[in-house]
C-alpha cells in the first residue's frame, strides 16, 4: 500500500495548488505532531485548507479539523505567516520538496521535504528560523539558525536529455528497474510502468540492451511526463476492495484493478488519505542506540578476528609447503653467526628472499613469490609453525567468545526496542462535516429533536442569547455550574425529549463528580429566561435568572450513553442520556460516576470506535467513570 507521495505525485498536485496563489493564510493548527493544516483565503474569497503530514502527503483537504496540539512550532508559524500572502508555490527540482514563497513584510519560505521521515521548515533569507524537527547529516543540519540546504541534486527526469539518459544506463551497474527507480529518479511504481509498456524485462541490465531499446524506453519516459502535464486521470487503485495506490494518471500496470476516478488530484489524494493505514513508530531511545554502537564495534571486532585466523593459519599451511627453503634460509643464518653477531648479520644482508632482520625481537621477514611472513630464527620451522597453529587456536577462542558476546548484544537490543518501539496502525481519518451544533454539547433526542447546551461560561452564554428562540425550551439542573440546555424546536417537543434535555443538563454538571446517584433538574419556556436580574443583584457570565414556574423532574438517572450514530449521512460520535443514544446507535457503551480516570476510558473507547481519543473526551462527562454495559461492541476496560 503506498504510504507516501512520489516526486511525480508532487509534479502533478503542485498545478491545481495555483488557486492558493495570492492567497492569504488565515489559520494554522496542528492535528499531531507531525501533521498541520493551514487555512487560506483565496482572492476567489473560497475558504482551502492545505493538510500536511511531514514526510508523506500534502494536498486540500475538505472536512473540518480540530487541533490537537500546539506546539512551540506551530506558535512560531502563527507568529511569523499569520495573514502573509502566498507569492508561489514550487517544487524543487524534481525532488519530493515544495517550496511556499509567502510575503508578510519579509521574504519567507515555508518548506515541506516529503522525504524519508520528512520535515517541515520555517525560512528566511536562506537562514532557518525553526524547523519541525532538528536533524544533521554528514553534510546538511537543520537547525535554526543554519543555512538551509537543499539534499544533494538527483536527477530531474523533466529536463533530462537522451545523452544523458544513455550515460546513466550505460554506466549503471544495477539492474533496469532499479536504474530506472533510483538513478533517473523514477520511483518504483513508474520504472516499473516504463518497463511493461516497453515490453523489456525489468532484471535486464544495460548492456544487454539495444540502442533501439534505450530509445524506447527514453521516448515512454516522455510520454509518461507529458500525460501528467495534459491527460491527467486522477484515480485510487483498489485491489481486493483495498486501496493500493493514488495515480495522477493511467497506468498500464493497474489495467483490471479496480479504480475510482477524480477530477483532482487533490481529490484522490483526499479520499486515499481515509483508507490509508500508516505505521508510526516512537523514537528508538538511548539504551538501544548504546547497545546498536556495541553490536557494530562486535561486528568489526569479529571480522578482525576472522581475518587474522585465516592469515595465520594460511601462513603456518604455507611454512610447511615450503619447508625446505624456510629451512636453508634459516641454516643460512646459523652459520653466518658462527663468525658474526646478529646486528652484523642484519647490516651485511643481501638476500633476495630476506626482507629483513630485527635482531631485538629474534625475527626475521621472508618473502616467497608474493607471500611474507615472519620466523623466529632462533625455533626451528616446526616449532614457527607451530606459533602460527597456536594463534589460530586463540583467535578462535576469542572469535567464538565475541560470536556468544555479539548474540547477546543482539538479544538485548531486539529487548530494548521491544519497550522502546511502539508500532500501532493509525487510521488517518477523512474528516466528516461538522455542524454548527457542535461548537456545543449536544444530543440528538429519542424523537429526533437537536439539543444543545453550553460547555463553558462563555457558551452557556451564548447559546441562550443566540439560540434560544420563541418556540423552544430551556433545560438546566440547580446546581451550580450545571450548563445551560436549549431543547431546537424543530417538531413538537415531547415529554420524553424534554426529560432526556433535564438529564443532560445534570449529567454533564459537577453532580457527576460528586458521584450522586440520582438528581433532579427543570425545564421553562424561553419567555422566562432572563438575564437581568433582580435590583441590588449580580449576575455573573454564563447565568440567569429564571422567572415563573419550574417543571421539576426528579430522581433522574446519573448515566450517560456515548455511541456511533449517522447524522445527515455523516458518522458521529454522540454522547447524551442513555435512552436517546439507544434509539440512534447500534454500537453504545452505558456508564456512570465511577473510579476509572477519564482518559484511560477515552483511550480505550476511541480505539473500539477507530477514532481519535480526542472525539471521545468531547462527549463525556466532566470526571472519572464506571462502564455499566457495552452494546454491540468488545470492550476491554483499561
Amino acid at each position: 500500500m503506498k504510504t507516501q507521495m512520489s516526486s511525480f505525485d508532487v509534479a502533478a498536485i503542485l498545478p491545481e495548488l495555483g488557486t492558493l496563489i495570492q492567497g492569504r493564510i488565515r489559520k494554522i493548527f496542528q492535528l499531531s505532531r507531525d501533521e498541520i493544516m493551514i487555512r487560506i483565503h483565496t482572492q476567489n474569497k473560497e475558504k482551502k485548507e492545505i493538510f500536511i503530514k511531514s514526510g508523506k502527503w500534502l494536498c486540500l483537504r475538505k472536512g473540518s479539523f480540530e487541533p490537537a496540539v500546539s506546539s512551540s512550532f506551530i506558535m512560531l508559524l502563527r507568529k511569523y505567516l499569520l495573514n502573509g500572502i502566498i507569492k508561489d508555490i514550487d517544487q524543487h527540482d524534481f525532488d519530493r520538496i515544495i517550496e511556499f514563497s509567502i510575503y508578510k513584510g519579509k521574504d519567507y519560505r515555508l518548506i515541506i521535504e516529503l522525504f524519508r521521515e520528512g520535515n517541515i521548515l520555517l525560512v528566511e533569507n536562506n537562514e532557518i528560523v525553526q524547523p519541525l524537527k532538528s536533524r544533521s547529516w554528514a553534510g546538511r543540519e537543520l537547525r535554526a539558525k543554519k543555512e538551509y540546504a537543499f539534499p544533494p541534486a538527483r536527477c530531474n527526469p523533466l529536463t533530462l536529455d537522451l545523452k544523458d539518459f544513455y550515460t546513466i544506463l550505460t554506466s549503471s551497474k544495477k539492474d533496469l528497474i532499479r536504474t530506472l527507480a533510483m538513478d533517473v529518479n523514477l520511483g518504483g511504481t513508474y520504472a516499473e510502468e516504463v518497463c511493461q509498456r516497453a515490453s523489456i524485462d525489468k532484471r535486464t541490465m544495460h548492456s544487454e540492451l539495444a540502442q533501439k531499446e534505450m530509445n524506447a524506453i527514453f521516448n515512454i519516459i516522455s510520454k509518461l511526463i507529458d500525460q501528467i502535464n495534459t491527460q491527467r486521470v486522477p484515480t485510487i487503485i483498489f485491489e481486493k476492495k483495498k486501496a493500493v495506490d493514488v495515480v495522477p494518471i493511467e497506468l498500464e500496470r493497474y489495467e483490471g484493478f479496480e479504480a475510482k476516478n477524480f477530477d483532482t488530484f487533490n481529490q484522490a489524494i483526499d479520499e486515499y488519505l481515509s483508507y490509508i493505514k500508516v505505521k508510526v513508530k516512537r523514537a528508538i531511545d538511548r539504551k538501544c542506540e548504546k547497545f546498536e554502537r556495541r553490536i557494530k564495534k562486535q561486528r568489526e571486532l569479529i571480522e578482525a578476528f576472522e581475518k587474522n585466523r585465516e592469515e595465520w593459519k594460511a601462513t603456518a599451511d604455507f611454512i610447511y609447503s615450503h619447508y625446505k627453503e624456510c629451512e636453508e634460509v634459516l641454516d643460512m643464518l646459523h652459520q653466518l653467526h658462527e663468525t658474526k653477531s646478529w646486528q652484523e648479520i642484519s647490516d651485511d644482508l643481501e638476500n633476495d628472499m630476506i626482507k629483513s632482520l630485527n635482531p631485538s625481537r629474534r625475527q626475521i621477514t621472508l618473502q616467497l613469490g608474493e607471500k611474507k611472513f615472519v620466523l623466529d630464527y632462533e625455533k626451528s620451522i616446526n616449532e614457527n609453525a607451530q606459533v602460527y597453529y597456536e594463534k589460530t587456536k586463540k583467535v578462535k577462542e576469542k572469535l567464538d567468545g565475541a560470536k556468544t558476546a555479539l548474540d547477546e548484544s543482539l538479544k538485548k537490543l531486539k529487548e530494548a526496542q521491544k519497550k522502546a518501539e511502539l508500532e500501532e496502525e493509525i487510521k488517518i481519518k477523512k474528516p466528516t462535516k461538522r455542524f454548527w451544533f457542535e461548537s456545543y454539547r449536544w444530543f440528538i433526542s429519542s424523537d429526533n429533536t437537536l439539543v444543545i447546551a453550553g460547555k463553558d461560561v462563555k457558551t452557556n452564554d451564548k447559546i441562550v442569547k443566540k439560540h434560544l428562540k420563541e418556540r423552544d425550551r430551556y433545560a438546566h439542573a440547580d446546581i451550580r455550574g450545571a450548563p445551560s440546555v436549549v431543547i431546537k424546536h424543530e417538531r413538537e417537543i415531547t415529554e420524553r425529549t424534554l426529560e432526556e434535555a433535564c438529564i443532560f443538563s445534570l449529567t454533564y454538571s459537577k453532580a457527576w463528580n460528586a458521584k450522586i446517584g440520582a438528581g433532579s433538574a427543570y425545564w421553562v419556556l424561553p419567555e422566562q429566561v432572563s438575564k437581568t436580574p433582580q435590583p441590588g443583584e449580580f449576575l455573573p457570565r454564563g447565568a440567569f435568572v429564571i422567572r415563573g414556574k419550574r417543571n421539576y423532574l426528579h430522581r433522574l438517572n446519573m448515566r450517560v450513553a456515548i455511541g456511533e450514530i449517522e447524522h445527515e449521512g455523516e458518522t458521529k460520535i454522540m454522547g447524551g442520556p442513555v435512552s436517546a443514544v439507544q434509539s440512534h446507535s447500534k454500537k453504545y457503551v452505558i456508564i456512570e460516576p465511577g473510579d476509572v480516570k477519564k482518559n484511560e476510558f477515552a483511550n480505550a473507547i476511541a480505539k473500539v470506535f477507530d477514532t481519535a481519543q480526542e472525539e471521545i473526551l468531547r462527549v463525556m462527562p466532566p470526571g472519572d467513570v464506571r462502564l455499566v454495559k457495552a452494546v454491540g461492541l468488545t470492550y476491554s476496560p483499561p
